[in-house]
């Protein structure tokens, strides 16, 4: 909660605004952790895509999984470098703008490459 001074400099009274609606912590946390499940899809296409290419493998799987990595470079793209779920987070009242915070284990990295952070 942030405390807003309101009136003149003679009215030290302070009203007490809630920077974020009723709910939005769950929803925030939602959308945090439906951007964990969809980054994770993403990176276990990619994973498949390069260990198909190295073992020679052609198949519809690989087909699948490169296009699920090409749609979402071009959403990604497309949304101006700036991944979708980023607006949704903001309106959502976090901090720093990002959804780059990832539910991940302990003892992960807290940065990623750029190819791999969106």
């Amino acid at each position: 909660m942030n405390a807003i001074p309101i009136g003149t400099v003679n009215d030290r009274r302070t009203a007490v605004i809630d920077a974020n609606p009723p709910g939005s912590d769950a929803a925030l946390r939602a959308v945090m952790v439906i951007h964990t499940a969809i980054w994770f899809s993403i990176e276990a296409c990619m994973v498949y895509v390069l260990y198909a290419g190295f073992a020679g493998r052609s198949d519809r799987r690989v087909g699948i999984a490169a296009g699920v990595v090409a749609a979402e470079s071009l959403i990604f793209v497309g949304n101006g470098c700036r991944c979708p779920l980023t607006s949704v987070a903001e309106r959502l009242g976090i901090e720093r703008g990002s959804v780059t915070d990832l539910y991940l284990p302990c003892g992960s990295p807290a940065t990623f490459p750029p190819s791999m952070s969106h």
